[in-house]
């Protein structure tokens, strides 16, 4: 059977006869999307939800910066003093959401998280930020800091102090969920990874 790539990208995947060969295809699918997020900031995969644990479930918006599909690895960028810091340091489970609606798909990556701050890969990234992107590490109170009023934040103006806040979150994937709404039928997949391998199998969505 002929795949048109576009169709299967895109919504027509809903027409697609599915099989145990479609898991394969799906699991490339959901990378190449993860892929094209980094930088088309019209795909729903640019800013996906990570979810965190600490003493409440933390779910926030963030910018993908870089996708390794080799390593099953996806970074975000943050602020040291964050409670995404606090909670990873903590519990390094955590869940990355992506509603998809014009595609009508989801897609929930789970991982273990790691924040990398002040070494040779926080360095790599901050020589690409422009000054405009470095002033989200340049506030002078943490974030999540009480203020008076919005204007009430005053900002670091050193480069050295800004990069000492500035922190990468690497997270490693090892399961993914897939879910594609459907009215021909909705569908539900698993891939679970090993390593350079992966296990899939379809679910009852």
């Amino acid at each position: 059977m002929h795949i048109n790539r576009e169709k299967f990208l895109g919504f027509n995947l809903n027409l697609y006869t599915f099989s145990n060969q479609s898991l394969e295809k799906i699991e490339k699918m959901i990378w190449d999307y993860l892929i094209q997020g980094v930088k088309n900031k019209k795909s729903a995969f640019n800013c996906p939800t990570l979810i965190t644990q600490g003493e409440e479930i933390n779910p926030r918006t963030l910018i993908l910066r870089e996708v390794e599909k080799k390593k099953f690895l996806i970074t975000f960028f943050t602020d040291k003093r964050t409670n995404k810091k606090i909670d990873i340091d903590n519990n390094n489970n955590s869940v990355v959401h992506v509603y998809d609606k014009r595609r009508k798909q989801q897609v929930c990556l789970y991982g273990k998280a790691k924040i990398e701050n002040k070494n040779s890969i926080t360095k790599n990234y901050w020589k690409k930020l422009n000054n405009f992107s470095k002033l989200n590490y340049a506030y002078e109170k943490a974030p999540g800091s009480e203020i008076l009023m919005p204007n009430h934040v005053n900002y670091m103006k050193n480069d050295n102090q800004m990069y000492e806040n500035f922190s990468v979150i690497n997270i490693k994937i090892y399961k993914i969920i897939w879910l594609l709404l459907s009215k021909e039928g909705n569908k539900k997949a698993e891939f679970k990874y090993d390593n350079s391998n992966y296990n899939s199998k379809w679910l009852v969505p």
